[in-house]
């Protein structure tokens, strides 16, 4: 016998919001609609979905089952109607990208405009941590970010591998300084970035297995605040060699002895890959990867 979906549509709004008057206002129509729905699916096919309370229902077992069969199938309903919205978003959708810098975002961004001019682009920007847990959540599309955890539910993309480099700013001591071992710094006043920052963990981990340990009076939130602080002389940063841009008040300094980098990585939700907006931008940036060295830097050039 063949199940009414217009029954079935009733009966899983009912469960999935714990009663009748919540499933009728889930699915914009009357509670006796719905109440009739779900009396006709039991008596068309002989079984009893829910044990009805004064305030409350619950499912059967048989009802716990059924339930289990129609999230599958609404579920690939809501994916058939993601695809089209999606495939339509070529002609003129919108794109939601996370980064936790945007120097190399941007040149990116500007690519995918150029080959789908109709895209409208929202830019989101974070430490990784924070970009991380957007994504996650699914607050963003797509991101740029840091090399994360491994974790099983993201497709990620190898984008590049830059060193960690010390930044000062001009009337610093080290300011004429090529290169300085990472020895130098212990003790050394430095500016911390946030919790959830990758380049002050890496440098963080670099640190503790030298036995190295920098002060840190100043603590920032964010790359433009730690700039900021380097070139008004408040100690020595922490950047990415691709993060630095061009700012003539930034010196930066190769750490000598120890090799610290931070691997960017494309990423997005595994089951979303195939989404055409999302797989336009990952092949704007299989294109433009550099994952096995950074871009050319001789230790004594500035930033920019």
């Amino acid at each position: 016998m063949a199940v009414s979906l217009t029954q079935l549509r009733a009966f899983h709004a009912v469960a999935r919001h714990h009663g009748f008057t919540a499933g009728a206002r889930a699915l914009h129509i009357s509670q006796p609609a719905v109440t009739a729905q779900v009396k006709a699916l039991e008596a068309e096919h002989g079984v009893e979905l829910f044990v009805r309370r004064p305030r409350a229902v619950d499912l059967t077992p048989i009802g716990k089952s059924l339930f289990a069969v129609a999230e599958k199938l609404f579920a690939c309903e809501d994916d058939a109607a993601r695809l089209l919205d999606e495939a339509a978003a070529l002609r003129g959708g919108g794109l939601r990208v996370g980064a936790d810098n945007p120097y190399q975002l941007m040149p990116l961004l500007a690519a995918l405009r150029t080959r789908l001019p109709a895209v409208t682009v929202e830019v989101s920007l974070g430490n990784s941590r924070a970009v991380a847990e957007e994504l996650a959540r699914y607050a963003i599309d797509v991101a740029l970010l840091a090399s994360p955890a491994v974790a099983p539910e993201l497709h990620t993309l190898t984008f590049s591998r830059d060193p960690v480099v010390l930044v000062v700013g001009a009337a610093h001591p080290l300011a004429a300084r090529r290169r300085v071992a990472l020895s130098t710094l212990d003790r050394a006043p430095m500016i911390r970035r946030e919790e959830g920052s990758r380049t002050q963990e890496e440098f963080d981990r670099a640190c503790g297995k030298a036995g190295v340990r920098p002060r840190f009076p100043v603590q920032v939130s964010g790359r433009e605040g730690l700039r900021e602080a380097i070139a008004s002389g408040l100690g020595i940063g922490v950047i990415s060699r691709a993060e630095l841009g061009a700012d003539p008040r930034l010196y930066p300094i190769r750490i000598e002895g120890v090799d610290i980098s931070l691997e960017e990585v494309v990423a997005c939700v595994k089951s979303r890959r195939e989404a055409p907006l999302i797989r336009a931008f990952l092949e704007i940036a299989a294109e433009a990867a550099r994952p096995t060295a950074g871009r050319t830097w001789k230790p004594g050039s500035r930033a920019g």
